[in-house]
């Protein structure tokens, strides 16, 4: 086994654990947003608050290093590559995303449901805007996913 295959692996495993926690969170956001529960909303997003904050910034960290690695090992592919830079530029984009939008927006809901109740309307409209902002980041991951298996330009 070559340290190429473990960097591979590692990789693919961690962005499995990104993209299905992503999933899982989104699946069960819209869930908990239809319930139209104030309660629901505010302990869901408490919850991924936690959750997200000790999740996914790890893994995105070992994606980026791991796919790093990956590309120094490489005789063949390079991060001038299109399909490199895309790949980096949408991982990247998704960190951006979520230490500097959906960490902070969910403490905020958080903090909302504390000081005004989980009912307050502002709890649902800022989850709401939450959970499409994920939406959006997981349509990112996924779209990385496609361009590491279709590599366009390479």
């Amino acid at each position: 086994m070559e340290s190429r295959d473990i960097l591979l692996f590692v990789h693919i495993l961690a962005a499995i654990a990104w993209l299905g926690g992503g999933l899982f969170a989104a699946i069960l956001g819209a869930r908990v947003l239809a319930s139209r529960s104030g309660t629901e909303m505010a302990g869901y997003v408490r919850h991924l608050a936690w959750f997200g904050g000790r999740y996914f910034p790890p893994l995105s960290l070992v994606v980026l290093a791991a796919g790093i690695g990956l590309v120094l090992e490489s005789p063949v592919y390079g991060f001038s590559d299109p399909w490199v830079s895309a790949g980096f530029a949408g991982i990247i984009g998704s960190i951006v995303i979520g230490i500097g939008f959906l960490g902070p927006r969910s403490e905020r809901v958080a903090k909302l449901a504390e000081e005004h109740g989980p009912e307050h309307p502002e709890v649902r409209t800022v989850t709401a805007s939450l959970l499409t902002l994920a939406r959006v980041d997981l349509a990112i991951l996924v779209a990385v996913v496609a361009i590491m298996v279709f590599k366009p330009g390479a």
